[in-house]
């Protein structure tokens, strides 16, 4: 959200910009959800409706999934826009959940 004040000498707007937290984690890669038929704009490849063809990390499938009518991958989670600063843009471990590294460590 943008809020811009009317003030200063000339009345120019000064806007106020407000960003995303850093912290906030967002849903990561598949779902539950596997379709029973084919839907209109999945991957023709494996079936799953978040990506097209030329994105399926898959293997390219002798007869793909538009045409066999089985054996469908499950979708994966689409993330949401963000709206964040310079440095959240170029934060490497953004969305990083830190209890998988505890899960880990307990491991080993």
């Amino acid at each position: 959200a943008v809020v811009s004040t009317q003030s200063g000498h000339y009345g120019r707007a000064i806007t106020v910009k407000t960003f995303d937290s850093v912290d906030k984690l967002y849903p990561k890669g598949i779902t539950n959800r596997v379709a029973t038929k084919f839907r209109k704009g999945a991957c023709d490849n494996c079936g799953a409706i978040s990506h097209k063809k030329i994105d399926c990390l898959e293997k390219p499938r002798k007869i793909g999934a538009k045409w066999s009518g089985k054996d469908f991958a499950p979708d994966e989670h689409i993330a949401e826009t963000q709206k964040l600063d310079f440095e959240g843009k170029r934060d490497r471990g953004i969305g990083y959940d830190t209890t998988a590294h505890d899960a880990i460590l307990e491991e080993y």
